[in-house]
């Protein structure tokens, strides 16, 4: 890897952030995670936290989140969101809370 930095640690760019998206990145399913490390990002005075809480809003009530051009896509891909608007784009949603419950039924 010689000193590779992983897209993790792309995507952080505040003091304590990596152990905040570390939550986020243990069930990328779970929203109140996202919604942790979105109010700590708010908290924090990043523009962020309103980005996620916005995108998880937009998840609850059906609708498709556009991606935020001011937003580094890096960041995007880490925490869900890129994933969450290929979900919704390709109406696959349903099929994917169904996998992700499933999931937590199974691994729980």
């Amino acid at each position: 890897m010689g000193g590779q930095l992983s897209k993790v640690e792309c995507a952080v760019s505040l003091d304590g952030e990596f152990a905040q998206l570390q939550q986020v990145l243990f069930d990328l399913a779970d929203h109140g995670r996202k919604r942790s490390y979105a109010e700590w990002l708010t908290q924090q005075g990043d523009p962020r936290g309103a980005f996620l809480n916005a995108v998880l809003d937009d998840w609850d009530a059906g609708q498709e989140t556009l991606a935020d051009g001011e937003i580094a896509p890096v960041w995007q891909d880490v925490c869900g969101v890129t994933l969450l608007q290929k979900l919704r784009a390709g109406k696959l949603d349903d099929l994917a809370a169904g996998c992700w419950q499933r999931s937590a039924i199974t691994d729980g």
